[in-house]
């Protein structure tokens, strides 16, 4: 016997836990009609016409995440062919788009990326009117601009295939000449333009460095432009180490920074430079920071004395077997007169688990 429909646990105020049982039930399947397509789409999208106020903060983000990742692998993976028309589309997700373009830029930018991705040059298909809709909404704007969004997606083509990319090529390779488009990018007006050039700035950077190509400068001299670009526009530092493999490829950074003081220029820009923004498959320097700082107790110290509270605790909880190592400054973290570090960081010394206590954080300082 089938158990109640989605509608019916909205309007019995269910607990979160039956709402995502339901819609993972409402799985999709390959091959589906474009009728079939229509009717389970729609069910499970008319979720976000409820503001969920029975359910906690918590419960009602895993519900919308659900949803929003459902319909995201809709109109991308189990799209139906021949397409959904432009009307039984309307059907399915008109409501559910206005919800979206109602959100803030991160829930946006992540929805419009996944579908402009997968469908980067299909611009006649049906998939991609829920992006069309955000765009002649004028959700679609400034930073994250329709036009913006797909030189973007076409700048991650670019770090994606050159990951894959054999020896040989690097070796026919010109930094000077391969790399300008992607300098002049880190300067265009999106932040999600910047940090994909970047990467791709990253990626060409660390392959020629490799090969020895002529005119490649040292990294001493990349970092330091890479840190100015920091101060102007964050975004550029994670995305350039993220591009040029730095704690993956450690054999060629341990070479290429040899003479070079990492530890210096991660904290100055750190202290100096604004919180980068989040992008989906781009590291933040705030990542890198917190690995390469993870037993460096004064290291910490000075990041609550920038006040990057966050990624003080981020790195002081991501080594629960170094705990006795670091109990210094953890206790000192235990005891502070701010409450959320306190709290956080008494968790972490109570449960000993990667990252316990982070949650009681603001994301960004």
């Amino acid at each position: 016997m089938a158990g109640p429909s989605i509608q019916e646990l909205l309007d019995q105020h269910a607990a979160a836990s039956s709402l995502l049982a339901a819609l993972t039930a409402s799985s999709l399947v390959p091959a589906l009609s474009a009728t079939e397509w229509v009717q389970t789409v729609s069910a499970v999208a008319s979720v976000t016409k409820s503001e969920l106020e029975w359910l906690s903060k918590d419960g009602r983000l895993s519900v919308q995440y659900s949803v929003v990742s459902y319909v995201k692998k809709a109109l991308t993976e189990f799209y139906p062919r021949p397409s959904i028309s432009g009307s039984e589309m309307k059907t399915a997700l008109g409501d559910f788009t206005d919800w979206i373009a109602s959100q803030d830029d991160r829930r946006v930018l992540d929805f419009a990326w996944d579908v402009m991705e997968y469908h980067p040059r299909r611009q006649g298909t049906c998939a991609l009117d829920p992006v069309r809709w955000l765009k002649r909404s004028g959700r679609l704007a400034r930073d994250l601009a329709y036009d913006c969004l797909q030189l973007a997606v076409t700048f991650r083509d670019d770090a994606e295939n050159m990951y894959w990319w054999p020896r040989d090529p690097w070796n026919l390779a010109d930094w000077e000449r391969d790399s300008k488009v992607y300098f002049a990018s880190t300067s265009h007006a999106s932040y999600v333009v910047r940090a994909w050039a970047a990467k791709v700035l990253g990626r060409i950077y660390l392959n020629c460095a490799r090969s020895r190509r002529a005119n490649t400068p040292p990294i001493a001299e990349m970092l330091k432009w890479v840190h100015e670009q920091q101060l102007i526009n964050p975004g550029i530092a994670g995305a350039f180490l993220d591009g040029a493999g730095w704690s993956i490829e450690t054999e060629d950074w341990s070479e290429f920074s040899a003479d070079f003081d990492l530890r210096s220029w991660f904290l100055d820009t750190l202290r100096l430079a604004k919180p980068e923004p989040d992008i989906r498959h781009v590291q933040t320097i705030e990542f890198y920071a917190h690995e390469f700082f993870d037993l460096d107790e004064d290291a910490i110290r000075e990041m609550l004395r920038m006040g990057r509270k966050y990624l003080a605790v981020m790195t002081a909880t991501d080594r629960p077997e170094a705990i006795d190592q670091m109990m210094g400054v953890l206790e000192e973290m235990a005891k502070s007169g701010d409450a959320d570090v306190a709290r956080a960081i008494q968790e972490y010394l109570r449960v000993r688990a990667h990252h316990a206590g982070l949650r009681y954080m603001p994301e960004k300082d």
